[in-house]
């Protein structure tokens, strides 16, 4: 995959945030965006900073996207 990816994680995740780490690592244009004060269902217990890290993203990825 070579598309810019974003991974979510909670800090208090059941998949600790050294897995997410190692994807990050195996793909060559993604980042890690660990969330304070979240389990498992990050979109839901953070709404509000789980939403503006995805609009963080897409806009950096919009900005930087050039067409082909």
């Amino acid at each position: 995959m070579t598309c810019p990816t974003l991974i979510v994680s909670a800090d208090r995740d059941y998949t600790p945030v050294a897995l997410k780490e190692t994807y990050v690592k195996l793909l060559p244009d993604a980042r890690l965006v660990v969330i304070a004060d979240s389990r498992h269902a990050t979109p839901l217990d953070q709404p509000e900073r789980f939403n503006q890290t995805l609009l963080e993203f897409l806009t950096a990825v919009d900005t930087t996207t050039q067409d082909h």
